[in-house]
């Protein structure tokens, strides 16, 4: 068991790593751009559902760096995120997720 909680943890790390980075990308216009061009805004949007805090926190971040721009805008409008919002944000209890998500 422990190795398949082990497991599953370092997956998380992937994923919150993978997602700050493209947050990081995202508050510069080429990485915007270049984000967006590869349409990560749907599977961004599909991780505020993550079962591990720090993933939806990561998530919700770059959320919110992904959607400054009208492209982002539109792309997170297309992967039905109104919806996911408003069930993300009747179910979260962590603050800083919900900060995030009101600015997206």
């Amino acid at each position: 068991m422990m190795r398949a909680t082990s497991c599953l943890f370092g997956k998380s790390l992937v994923v919150i790593e993978a997602a700050e980075c493209i947050s990081k990308l995202a508050f510069y216009s080429a990485g915007k751009r270049a984000a967006i061009s590869e349409r990560t805004v749907f599977p961004i949007i599909d991780l505020l559902a993550h079962e591990d805090t720090a993933v939806r926190t990561a998530a919700s971040g770059a959320l919110v760096a992904l959607t400054i721009s009208e492209a982002g805008k539109l792309q997170a409008i297309d992967a039905n995120v109104v919806e996911k919002l408003r069930a993300s944000l009747d179910a979260e209890v962590e603050r800083d997720i919900l900060v995030n998500e009101i600015k997206s």
